[in-house]
Formats: C-alpha cells, sequence, structure tokens
C-alpha cells in the first residue's frame, strides 16, 4: 500500500495536516504514517502520535525515503505566519522529490471540494494533469482550470492537453482566464483563492533557482507565506509519481 506521509518537522501537533492527510489516504486508499525528521524524533513518544505508525528519518534523505517506501505525497503543515528562512528550508528538503508535497497552515480549512490548477506556458504545468484528475475521481472535487493571460498559444494548448484527461474521466471542471500572464499567474491565483472559494490550489515549484530566487526567495516560499489556503507543489521533472493508478 502507497503511504502519505504528514512531515513532522516542529513540536507543534500537526492538527490540520492529519485532517488533510487521513481525508486523502481515505480517498486514495493510501496508509498514512508519521515521518520524523531526525530532530523531532523525540516526538514520536507523546501520545498524540501513537495513533498512526511513524518512520524517522534525516531529512537529507528524504528524496531517497520517499521512492524506498512508495510515498504518494508529504503533507506539511505550518504556522499561520510561517518565517521565510524556515519554510526554505523546508523547500530545500523538497527539491528533489518525485511527488507532489502539501502545505497546511493552522487554523486552515481542509475542503477538496474546489481545487484552482493554474497553467502557464512551461512545459511542466501539463503535469499538473494527473493529479487534478486524482481529485476530481476520488473527491469528487471541481477543477477550474485558469490559463495565464499569454501573447502566445502554449498556455491555451496546455490547458486543452489538461482537459482532455479530464473529460477522459467525464470530471467536472470550468475553464477561464486569468488577468496576469504565466509570470504572474501563480499569485493571482493564491490571493484571490479563498474569496473564489477555492479549497485547494495546485502549484508548479520553480524549475531552478536564478540569482534572484537565491537573494530573495522563489515564487514558491513567497505564496507560501501569503496562502489562506493549502497549497500543493509539484516538481518540475517528467518523471513523477502519479497519485493513482
Amino acid at each position: 500500500m502507497r503511504r502519505i506521509y504528514i512531515v513532522v518537522h516542529n513540536e507543534v501537533f500537526p492538527e490540520q495536516a492529519l485532517k488533510a492527510a487521513t481525508q486523502m489516504g481515505e480517498r486514495f486508499s493510501h496508509e498514512v504514517r508519521w515521518l520524523f525528521l531526525s530532530e523531532t524524533a523525540p516526538l514520536s513518544t507523546r501520545a498524540d502520535f501513537e495513533q498512526l505508525p511513524h518512520d524517522i528519518i534525516n531529512a537529507e534523505s528524504l528524496a531517497d525515503t520517499t521512492e524506498q517506501t512508495d510515498a504518494s505525497m508529504l503533507v506539511f503543515q505550518l504556522s499561520a505566519h510561517p518565517k521565510s528562512h524556515y519554510v526554505q528550508r523546508l523547500l530545500n528538503f523538497t527539491r528533489n522529490l518525485r511527488i507532489p508535497y502539501l502545505f497546511v497552515k493552522e487554523g486552515q480549512s481542509i475542503d477538496f471540494s474546489q481545487i484552482a490548477v493554474g497553467v502557464g506556458f512551461l512545459e511542466e504545468d501539463k503535469e499538473k494533469a494527473t493529479f487534478a484528475s486524482a481529485f476530481g475521481r476520488f473527491f469528487a472535487s471541481h477543477i477550474t482550470l485558469i490559463t495565464a493571460n499569454d501573447y502566445g498559444s502554449k498556455a491555451e494548448q496546455h490547458t486543452n492537453a489538461i482537459a482532455t484527461l479530464l473529460d477522459k474521466f467525464n470530471l467536472s471542471y470550468t475553464r477561464t482566464k486569468a488577468r496576469k500572464d504565466s509570470f504572474g499567474i501563480d499569485k493571482e491565483i493564491v490571493v484571490n483563492a479563498a474569496a473564489q472559494g477555492f479549497g485547494l490550489v495546485m502549484l508548479s515549484a520553480t524549475r531552478e533557482y536564478g540569482l534572484d530566487d537565491l537573494l530573495f526567495g522563489p515564487k514558491e516560499r513567497k505564496l507560501i507565506q501569503q496562502t489562506e489556503v493549502p497549497l500543493l507543489l509539484i516538481n518540475p521533472r517528467g518523471d513523477l509519481y502519479a497519485l493513482c493508478d
């Protein structure tokens, strides 16, 4: 059975992460387990954590562990106002993952009935199709495909490709156009997600860190700090593991 890991990385009990992982475990028929980073391993003795089995690893071996254990997703819980350096630390651990990773914050609602998927001109945006379809199939989520307002046709083509897969499973979805182009679409969606009733936003992580990303942080770090709804991040690589067959 595949595993959904709740990553325990601080001393706060991740209540919202547990809710999210439990819902996904039930719908996807995956096992839910705690994953303790080595520095938080002593927390495994607390009674709060006895309801689920756990594994303990070094943070640097996160990618290897997820492959060896056939994990399908990682779930992280953050404080309501996480510090940038702490978010970046977690993003550094997840850079090489072949599975999606979910960030939820303390106090956020866990509701996957409405999902926003931004689609830009980058080839990796098409990879969101399999993950969006999984939520559509197993959660009956309504999926909103939001196409970047670009001059070229790449974003439109990628949206068509995602829609083709959603049509294959007869899933409920809507197509709409963003005001911003591919460089601004993610921020536009995240900032307005709660007001528009979305319970989850899917994002592609930065392909390669440039100088600005190293100095000021990648887009996903800033969006994780700003967001009022959970964010599902997908690394830009062609050998990703699907959530479900």
